[in-house]
């Protein structure tokens, strides 16, 4: 089983996006997308160049897989309020033909640091248990808090929201996936409150960036990760070249 989890950046590189989700399509059974716009309006562009209704341009080519939305925000774009019927948030796509049992919101975290949206810090927990062979299998889409000023170090938001994950996650049975941009640092104690009995893949192949070069913001070069519990099989996993966002995506071949 083949899964793939970007940030998409608002949808801001998208015919490059667009070709790139359609070149995947046939290989990946799940997709994991973060940062996603959703509108049921004939609004299509942001005040920065968001695509509006990209949620909706992912599932025209994503015609083999089922998707959930899960927002996190609603009425913004990366400007501010604009007044709109929008969602912004976390999406899932799933192939058809994988059974689906649950799809549930773990939580959404918002903070009191800063003054306006874009500094609310709110973290989304989108979770989709599927069955592999007749087993459960929960694949948890993760955007964690983006902190102004903190260069993904540890904050006590940032401690918050892993242990409320790691409480969450424990609390379901079978194997599990945690993939997303966590904006966290690879050394801080907010990673390894969700490292405690998973492997943390980009870790573990020497990852060094999940960045690509159209990200100027910091030197800070990690954000994305991919954690598994010990019963799934690892067959691949890499960081993808591809430069469709500010981020990279993370590809992982597995089994259970």
């Amino acid at each position: 089983m083949k899964l793939l989890t970007l940030n998409t950046w608002g949808g801001k590189m998208h015919a490059p996006l667009m070709k790139f989700i359609e070149k995947m399509s046939s290989d990946v059974d799940i997709f994991c997308f973060q940062e996603v716009f959703s509108t049921t309006t004939d609004l299509e562009f942001g005040s920065s160049g968001e695509k509006m209704n990209l949620y909706q341009d992912i599932s025209r080519i994503l015609t083999s897989h089922r998707g959930h939305l899960s927002p996190k925000s609603k009425g913004y774009d990366y400007r501010g309020y604009i007044g709109k019927d929008v969602d912004f948030g976390n999406a899932i796509f799933i192939k058809k033909n994988i059974p689906v049992l649950f799809h549930e919101e773990l939580f959404d975290l918002i903070s009191d640091a800063g003054t306006d949206w874009r500094e609310k810090a709110i973290a989304k927990a989108q979770c989709v248990t599927v069955a592999v062979d007749e087993r459960p299998l929960t694949i948890c889409n993760f955007h964690g808090m983006w902190i102004k000023g903190t260069h993904k170090k540890d904050t006590p938001e940032r401690l918050s929201q892993s242990r409320h994950l790691r409480g969450a996650l424990d609390k379901i049975s079978g194997e599990k996936i945690i993939c997303g941009d966590f904006n966290l640092l690879p050394d801080g104690e907010s990673i390894k409150i969700l490292e405690r009995d998973m492997r943390n893949l980009i870790r573990e192949y020497g990852i060094t960036s999940t960045r690509s070069s159209l990200y100027a913001t910091s030197p800070v070069m990690y954000a994305d990760y991919a954690l598994t519990t010990p019963g799934v099989r690892v067959d691949d996993f890499k960081v993808l070249s591809d430069e469709v966002s500010d981020h990279l995506a993370l590809f992982l071949d597995f089994k259970i």
